[in-house]
């Protein structure tokens, strides 16, 4: 059982940071002693309820958490398309095939590649 110090320390904290906080046991259900062991547990049944509902909005959508849908992959093939898309309007730069079309050209320009994109030497003259 922890003080009650630190319970209204972790209430106050809870507040703070705009946590869910359980409200304290109304002081009647805790000064009846006959009545309070139905009632402590239905108050407590309550908020733990609260407190689970709480917990599950929370969390991260079922088809997104990588930890409990093992069979969710991310959408590669869309975000391939988008990447290129957006490269071949200027708005992205991918230095990995700048660095790959730079050495292509490269080899245009010593000879190595008869056709190519980018080759003089391709027939259409």
């Amino acid at each position: 059982m922890s003080s009650k110090y630190s319970q209204r320390m972790a209430r106050l904290s809870q507040k703070i940071f705009g946590q869910y906080r359980r409200p304290p046991m109304p002081p009647d259900i805790q000064r009846h002693r006959t009545r309070a062991v139905y009632a402590r547990h239905a108050f407590a049944t309550l908020h733990h309820r609260n407190e689970a509902v709480i917990a599950r909005m929370s969390s991260l959508p079922l088809d997104l958490d990588c930890q409990r849908n093992p069979l969710y992959y991310p959408p590669h093939p869309q975000v391939y398309v988008l990447i290129n898309r957006l490269r071949e309007m200027g708005l992205f730069r991918d230095e990995h095939l700048d660095f790959k079309e730079e050495m292509v050209r490269q080899k245009i320009l010593r000879g190595k590649r008869i056709f190519a994109k980018y080759s003089d030497k391709s027939g259409d003259k």
